[in-house]
């Protein structure tokens, strides 16, 4: 047989939201003559004492604020995947807060690069 062409069919599909656990494993070190205890550094959080990941803040702010979806909303779509969240009513306050705060920092770190151009 020869080939004369061909047929193409194209479907859109979509992967629902998958969370996943980002597991980080510090050993611990102990010197027996030193009685000294070393352990190596930790991953910095982007909220302190959290357990979220840079990834799931995204997620969480950008649903809330530039796809309108309240909080609650999104507690009720992130359980139909089995992950219950903590999103509730007294969380509204903290972007702000923490976005207002990484300006600042931001700020503060370009501050002497920005003063160095003007001078120049």
């Amino acid at each position: 047989m020869t080939r004369i062409g061909q047929e193409v069919s194209e479907r859109l599909d979509i992967v629902p939201a998958e969370f996943f656990v980002h597991r980080h494993i510090y050993g611990k070190w102990a010197c027996r003559c030193c009685q000294v205890l070393r352990q190596a550094p930790s991953v910095a959080e982007v909220i302190e004492g959290g357990i979220a990941a840079s990834g799931f803040v995204a997620h969480t702010l950008i649903s809330r604020f530039v796809d309108h979806m309240p909080y609650y909303r999104q507690t009720t779509i992130n359980a139909r995947s089995g992950v219950h969240t903590a999103l509730h009513a007294g969380v509204h306050h903290r972007p702000g807060r923490r976005g207002a705060a990484a300006a600042a920092r931001g700020a503060q770190a370009l501050h002497p690069q920005l003063c160095g151009a003007a001078r120049r």
